[in-house]
């Protein structure tokens, strides 16, 4: 890379270093770093991801770097496109949902209203709707 350290900016105190013209492309963090960034805050660590693969590195090549499978590069990176929304949601209430639990959502395809109602089920802000629930509401149109 080159460049002055000084020229280039930095993200995460120095641990995320890009370019201006090819975006982010190196990634040195060491393993409490990654590991507490990544468990801490999915929602930003999925946003770097994107970052790298935007710098041009593909979904394999970030899991080569992290010493994870290409999944679970695509999952953080799905987290990160995920609508504000519902990313306001997870950091308001992250300290009710795992990240074991929001991984599993980036695995299924929810449109985004459906994953906030499973995100306010998952944190009890709602209650999913039992059988006679749905039984009492009026038929429509029928």
């Amino acid at each position: 890379m080159s460049g002055s350290a000084e020229s280039l900016p930095h993200m995460y105190q120095g641990e995320i270093v890009a370019t201006e013209s090819s975006g982010v492309t190196h990634l040195n963090l060491d393993s409490d770093t990654y590991r507490t960034m990544r468990t801490s805050s999915p929602i930003k660590y999925g946003e770097l991801l994107l970052e790298l693969q935007k710098g041009g590195l593909s979904q394999t090549e970030i899991a080569e770097r992290l010493s994870c499978n290409r999944q679970v590069v695509g999952r953080y990176q799905k987290i990160a496109r995920w609508p504000d929304s519902v990313k306001h949601f997870i950091s308001e209430n992250r300290e009710r949902i795992s990240n074991t639990r929001i991984l599993e959502l980036a695995t299924r395809p929810f449109s985004d209203d459906e994953l906030l109602t499973e995100l306010r089920v998952l944190t009890g802000t709602s209650r999913p709707m039992d059988e006679d629930t749905v039984k009492s509401f009026p038929n429509v149109g029928g």
